[in-house]
């Protein structure tokens, strides 16, 4: 039987430390607990709760990205400070 899934160097489970496979573009799996990280713009995001942490990153960068996407409306650009 043939595995369907790649080896994704080493990677290893934060769990039970066993090798983590690719399973699709986006995210890994423990081939043994079964846990799945999952992989944004190319970086694994290897902890226990990472949509908790993606959560807490997205909210943290949504305000700014906001007043940035309405000044660009405006075709206002950022001052640097001078």
């Amino acid at each position: 039987m043939t595995s369907e899934f790649k080896d994704f160097g080493d990677y290893r489970c934060i769990h039970c430390m066993a090798k983590l496979e690719l399973s699709d573009s986006r995210q890994l799996r423990c081939g043994q607990c079964l846990r799945r990280y999952p992989i944004v713009h190319q970086i694994a995001i290897l902890t226990s709760r990472p949509n908790v942490l993606l959560q807490k990153h997205h909210d943290t960068l949504a305000e700014p990205e906001a007043e940035l996407r309405k000044l660009r409306e405006h075709g206002l650009t950022l001052s640097s400070g001078d």
